[in-house]
């Protein structure tokens, strides 16, 4: 871990790790309201980001913009329309033909709603349910793959015994009409959560979630060459933490424009009796059939002071030159702080954990992140300002020192 330094006028702290040479953009607060902002997630196209966050309560699912590279944002909206109802957990994706958002709403039980943009943001189509499902819908994650197919993961929970379970949807005329619901994840006796979605360059689809049984937790894997017609393998998921540990949860997928798919996920080390989760990563070199397993998964040991709360929640993104970068959030400082750690060989050695987004008063949590097509990087967090969560974002500079990004007055 690095120990920052104060540049007095900046409001930002350089660091001495030289693994993790970038330069991060001030801050900006996208949400700036005193409701509840938190739950962000992010999108990239061209020069344009797109962000969506849950706001208030009941939650309503909010919308902003930069056409810039996230110099500057234009006025947020508000996408779901539903004061009295609760939208939640909010996804984004985007192609050439429109932004597209799925949330989780509950119309007496939970399901997941769809609406888009054909103009950049400025106008929305009327939300409209997807799931119309007896099971509750909820957790949704949205992806576009080239040919403009847009496919959702999302959980549905049993009436009948409360087991979750994940299942898929596509829509192949842009929202308009969904195909139903289809499971992918395969038993029925384990509890299936927190599902993440990519989309490769030959239009394969990857997922991954975690499952849980009365002996621990693993990460499971499945994909579909054809756009979610079927998955692979036949029959059963792929456990790709087991036979590296045996508590493994929120994981999260990347993929880069060859061949290869990265997966992180944490871990509790001491499980109830401390506070220290590891973030591990694991790799495949051939699309998903096989899974290397390295000679050490564990890319960094964190700490949690909230154990039963807060995990680190890593995210991992991937660029043209097939860097990797995995971000998460660490409370060792007493305050949670986001901390990156990189790979410039495809996963085979990664640098020490920097801090990106620290400060001295208040939390930083729940990072988000996109790279766009010049590698530039985005983020996302949230962080308390006077009591309530706000949506804060920066972007990185391809500079050759790395500037973490602490707070004075926020």
């Amino acid at each position: 871990m690095t120990t920052p330094l104060h540049l007095e006028g900046e409001g930002s702290v350089v660091s001495q790790n030289a693994n993790d040479p970038m330069v991060w953009a001030m801050p900006i607060n996208l949400s700036t309201t005193q409701a509840p902002s938190e739950g962000a997630e992010i999108a990239v196209l061209g020069r344009s980001v797109y962000v969506v966050w849950q706001e208030g309560s009941p939650s309503e699912v909010y919308f902003r913009k930069s056409t810039d590279g996230g110099w500057t944002w234009q006025e947020r909206k508000n996408i779901s329309q539903t004061t009295e109802m609760t939208s939640q957990q909010p996804s984004i994706a985007a192609d050439s033909n429109a932004i597209y958002v799925v949330w989780s709403e509950n119309v007496g039980n939970y399901d997941i709603y769809f609406s888009k943009s054909t103009n950049g943001g400025d106008n929305w189509s009327p939300p409209k349910a997807i799931a119309n499902t007896p099971e509750e819908s909820i957790d949704p994650v949205v992806a576009v793959d080239s040919g403009g197919r847009i496919h959702v993961l999302l959980e549905e929970v049993s009436p009948d015994t409360n087991k979750r379970t994940i299942s898929h949807s596509r829509s192949d005329d842009g929202g308009e009409n969904w195909s139903h619901l289809s499971k992918i994840s395969i038993s029925d006796l384990l509890d299936c959560l927190r599902p993440s979605l990519t989309v490769d360059g030959k239009d394969y689809l990857h997922a991954v979630w975690y499952v849980e049984d009365v002996v621990g937790t693993y990460v499971h894997y499945r994909k579909s060459v054809d756009g979610g017609e079927s998955w692979d393998p036949s029959g059963e998921d792929v456990d790709i933490s087991k036979d590296i540990v045996e508590v493994a949860s929120h994981p999260d997928i990347a993929a880069d424009g060859g061949n290869n798919i990265y997966v992180v996920w944490n871990t509790c080390e001491i499980c109830g009796s401390g506070n220290n989760y590891v973030v591990h990563y694991r790799k495949s070199q051939d699309s998903g059939d096989g899974w290397l397993i390295p000679g050490n998964s564990a890319l960094a040991n964190t700490y949690q002071p909230d154990p039963i709360y807060h995990f680190p929640l890593p995210r991992v993104v991937t660029n043209s030159e097939g860097d990797v970068f995995v971000f998460w959030q660490d409370g060792e400082g007493g305050n949670y702080a986001i901390l990156l750690s990189s790979s410039k060989d495809g996963g085979a050695s990664w640098s020490s954990p920097s801090i990106v987004v620290s400060s001295p008063d208040t939390d930083t949590e729940r990072v988000a992140v996109a790279i766009d097509a010049d590698d530039i990087i985005h983020i996302i967090w949230q962080q308390r300002v006077s009591g309530e969560w706000d949506v804060f974002y920066s972007r990185s500079f391809p500079f050759s020192i790395f500037l973490p990004i602490t707070f004075k007055n926020y």
